[in-house]
């Protein structure tokens, strides 16, 4: 069985290879490549870090490093690539130009003498710019950057799909993959590497997401969030607590209301709030759709002043950085609680298989064994088990 899977793990490694060969490099995301390499830094650096005192937060520093360095790397890779290959292409073409010239006359010609035979064969003549020893490079890049991007993406779910069964002992699906359990896909790499590539998947992610989305376009929307949340308050705030619309809610009581407050005062003697209360909260209604028109206006604008914003480079350049490096923080900080409540329940029977796994993954133990809230006091404070039930 061993031997069927790794000749079709092979086969498919060959057919992803020629049709990354097929479509280059530079017509490609290098993201498997950069996950690859955090992964290998971090295990690398995970073997000589055992003396430092923070060390979980210092491995999520360096993978946060890796991946931007080497992401970085890969798309200048692709631009001096792409640029030699331009140049390749821009020779190739004066070097046929005097063939494309001979061939535009010969087809006018064909045309004067109504030659279709003539000018049907030199319309099809096809020039194809050469894309010389640059080009064959583009394609080698193109193949191998294709190839890491399968074999992560499989490894992400193939990987976690795995892990899950195991940690939450899934027999019956744990019996039919067991021939996987046994192969050496995982004994020597699924096993250990796992949710480190997964780790490193999420931290990829939010840099990239993060730099193409920019931190303007989140203050935009949290602009026009507060707006509508200020809106709302100063509403409220204008017809319970401002003199000038006591007047307001009255007339609204005694006049346009009144038929209908009539009606359901009883049901709201039962619940305790007055036709008064019901009548500020009308106005305050009304308010509030009216400043709600002009945030209306107001956030129309903001997506086009954000966009003229980011037609320049540098702000460009700075927006993309600082959303990346928000959206990254947000991630760190949320599986790093997580974590972290997961270490606080870690002596459990039913994590013995789980702590295996993440004391086996470099960057798993950074969110867990050494994670930095496990040595904070309200954190560990936190009552887990009694909202759980899990102290019996």
């Amino acid at each position: 069985m061993n031997y069927l899977i790794i000749i079709i793990v092979a086969v498919v490694a060959v057919l992803a290879f020629l049709f990354g060969f097929y479509r280059g490099y530079i017509r490609q995301s290098c993201w498997g490549g950069a996950v690859a390499g955090t992964v290998l830094v971090a295990v690398i650096v995970d073997r000589y870090a055992a003396e430092f005192n923070e060390r979980g937060i210092m491995m999520l520093s360096v993978a946060a490093a890796s991946m931007i360095i080497l992401t970085i790397l890969c798309q200048l890779v692709r631009r001096y690539i792409k640029k030699q290959v331009a140049n390749s292409q821009k020779l190739s073409f004066y070097r046929q130009y005097d063939d494309r010239t001979e061939n535009e006359e010969l087809i006018l010609v064909s045309l004067d003498k109504g030659d279709i035979k003539s000018y049907r064969k030199r319309a099809k003549r096809k020039f194809r710019e050469n894309r010389g020893a640059w080009g064959i490079v583009d394609r080698i890049f193109g193949g191998i950057t294709f190839l890491l991007n399968l074999a992560m993406a499989a490894a992400i779910i193939l990987g976690l799909g795995m892990f899950i069964i195991d940690v939450a002992n899934i027999t019956v699906a744990y019996d039919a993959l067991q021939p996987l359990y046994e192969s050496p896909v995982w004994t020597h790499f699924g096993f250990f590497y796992c949710l480190d590539i997964v780790i490193a998947t999420l931290l990829c992610m939010s840099i990239r997401l993060g730099y193409k989305s920019g931190l303007l376009s989140a203050l935009g929307t949290l602009i026009v969030i507060a707006l509508v949340g200020g809106a709302g308050y100063l509403a409220y705030h204008l017809a319970f607590n401002v003199e000038a619309f006591d007047s307001a809610a009255m007339g609204l009581k005694d006049g346009v209301l009144s038929g209908l407050l009539a009606n359901i005062e009883p049901a709201l003697n039962a619940l305790n709030i007055t036709t008064e209360f019901v009548a500020r909260v009308v106005v305050a209604v009304g308010l509030f759709l009216i400043m709600l028109i002009i945030i209306i206006i107001i956030a129309i604008f903001i997506p086009h002043a954000v966009d003229k914003l980011r037609n320049i480079k540098f702000i460009v350049a700075i927006d993309g950085v600082l959303g990346a490096a928000v959206l990254t923080a947000v991630v760190f900080a949320v599986l790093i609680a997580l974590g972290a409540f997961a270490y606080m329940i870690n002596d459990l029977d039913a994590f013995a298989r789980f702590n295996e796994y993440m004391n086996y993954s470099s960057l798993a133990k950074a969110l867990y064994d050494y994670n930095i809230l496990n040595n904070v006091a309200v954190i560990q404070n936190i009552p887990l088990r009694d909202w759980f039930g899990l102290n019996g």
